[in-house]
């Protein structure tokens, strides 16, 4: 923890897993990440972001069902310093176009199928 006794939620998590590395860090759609995995596909999402110019300012939507990897984004979003906000995968396109409009999105990571970092990222 800084001085001023700040810690950012990344500096928070980023001190679990050095802690805590191998015990599991999150339950979710049946799979298990340890603190460890977490971090590593959080990294993963976080490059992938910025490497699309993500970054403070930006709002990123996740549009991805609950499952262990829908944190890993969460965590991910926040170490490109983007702000994120969240959507069910089943809503339909035109309710998805008025929350990407009306979020201010420039960028929408959205879980349809397995790659690299664990999701797509559509700009």
């Amino acid at each position: 923890m800084a001085e001023t006794g700040f810690c950012s939620v990344v500096g928070m998590f980023e001190e679990q897993v050095r802690a805590h590395s191998d015990k599991t860090a999150v339950a979710a759609g049946g799979s298990f990440l340890t603190y460890k995995e977490l971090n590593e596909h959080a990294n993963r999402i976080a490059n992938a972001l910025l490497s699309r110019g993500a970054g403070p300012e930006d709002v990123v939507m996740l549009i991805m069902p609950r499952i262990a990897l829908y944190y890993a984004a969460n965590i991910g979003v926040l170490k490109a310093g983007a702000a994120f906000t969240t959507l069910n995968p089943s809503v339909p396109n035109e309710r998805l176009s008025y929350f990407l409009k009306d979020a201010g999105c420039r960028l929408h990571h959205a879980k349809r199928q397995h790659a690299s970092c664990g999701c797509i990222i559509h700009l």
